[in-house]
């Protein structure tokens, strides 16, 4: 897997088909995205494409918010989509002016002039643009002006249970760790310095 850090050196992307999103956790809703992702990018003979946002876009929408606890840091985001057969991860930075853009000029602006996608693949919820006014309908509206196509994944359920990184985060914080890395669909992990102690 590539992973791109600089949006103004993108490679070109052959027939990409592209997903956008937080990801944070990649659980089970995530994978499954990924695979319908890999699945369209074979069937086209294109690459999969996933664009994520750093900082998380709550962290700079609500700067005060003390309830975002984050299943994943960008490094380990990586290594997990990495698994999931991702040609090319670009990790795009959000801004405030970035998410200040109406809808119609984040299509055209970032995702159809630096991505060129030939098909979205977005999940249910899939938000975007100033006051989060972008969604599923504008892309298929958009669709036809800029040649792509739309493809929606429903809300994902494990066991009848949505599955979303909250209810992750609600599972941890109550200790109930097989809930958790039941809807994560891999075991969570945690990732720091190991330091010499006081032996």
């Amino acid at each position: 897997m590539q992973v791109h850090r600089d949006l103004s050196h993108l490679p070109p992307f052959r027939r990409a088909v592209l997903t956008i999103g937080s990801f944070d956790g990649v659980h089970a809703g995530h994978q499954h995205i990924l695979a319908r992702l890999r699945e369209a990018a074979d069937d086209l003979g294109g690459e999969c494409v996933v664009v994520t946002f750093e900082p998380h876009p709550r962290l700079v929408l609500q700067p005060d918010a003390q309830d975002l606890h984050l299943l994943t840091d960008i490094e380990e985001k990586t290594d997990l989509l990495a698994r999931y057969g991702v040609d090319h991860l670009v990790v795009a930075p959000f801004t405030e002016s970035f998410s200040k853009q109406p809808p119609e000029t984040y299509v055209a602006d970032f995702l159809v002039r630096r991505f060129q996608p030939e098909l979205l693949v977005i999940g249910y919820d899939h938000r975007f643009g100033q006051g989060r006014r972008g969604d599923i309908a504008l892309l298929q509206a958009l669709a036809p002006q800029y040649g792509y196509a739309v493809e929606e994944i429903p809300r994902q359920t494990v066991d009848d249970i949505a599955v979303s990184s909250t209810k992750i985060r609600q599972a941890l914080e109550t200790g109930d760790l097989s809930a958790a890395n039941h809807l994560l669909g891999h075991p969570y992990t945690l990732r720091g310095t190991v330091v010499k102690g006081d032996q």
